[in-house]
């Protein structure tokens, strides 16, 4: 009686693990993250592929959330530029505590300056950030980890190959775009509480 119920909560404990989804966080030569405007020490990098180091000295993190819909995406995994091939993240596969395996999921890379923790603390700090779209793709099962670039397979991905052309048949799809600095986007903040604060008195 024990062995036989031993060997069903293996089943099932193997059953729950298979159920998880399998994941591959990685880009491409065509989903590359690029700069669109730097900060001045980084200028040599304008319109270029991000390097793992920057002159500045920030360091660049990518984060991969995931959910099973747009809002309710969370935090999966975080890894750098990989420092022999500039734009590039990744492989980095894992097993998501969230995410089925088989069942479409949406996603979206983020990536950031390392002194915030997430891309929108980093945009109102004035510093380094970049989104891309968000995609669906299926995680994998059993033991096939998915690539989250790949349109084929079991995976397809819906994230679509970027559109800025950096030569060679390369091309980006994650832009760190203009830096907002600090102030300007504190008046942005005041200017947005002060029109809320005169529409509800009306």
């Amino acid at each position: 009686m024990k062995t036989k119920l031993f060997a069903l909560a293996f089943i099932c404990v193997s059953t729950g693990a298979f159920a998880q989804g399998k994941i591959n966080m990685v880009n491409d030569s065509t989903r590359l993250v690029y700069f669109a405007a730097t900060l001045p020490a980084d200028a040599a990098f304008y319109g270029q592929k991000v390097p793992a180091v920057l002159p500045s000295g920030i360091t660049l993190m990518v984060d991969l959330y995931g959910g099973t819909t747009q809002d309710s995406m969370t935090l999966q995994r975080t890894t750098v530029i990989n420092p022999a091939i500039p734009g590039s993240f990744g492989p980095i596969t894992f097993t998501s505590v969230n995410l089925p395996g088989d069942v479409d999921a949406f996603f979206q890379i983020q990536v950031r300056d390392s002194a915030y923790p997430t891309a929108q603390l980093a945009m109102l700090g004035g510093s380094y950030i970049g989104f891309s779209q968000i995609f669906t793709m299926r995680p994998g099962t059993s033991i096939a980890f998915n690539a989250i670039n790949n349109p084929g397979g079991t995976a397809l991905s819906t994230w679509q190959p970027g559109t800025y052309d950096l030569g060679g048949g390369e091309f980006g799809a994650i832009v760190i775009p203009l830096i907002p600095e600090p102030s300007s986007l504190a008046i942005l903040g005041v200017g947005a509480a002060c029109f809320q604060f005169f529409r509800r008195r009306r």
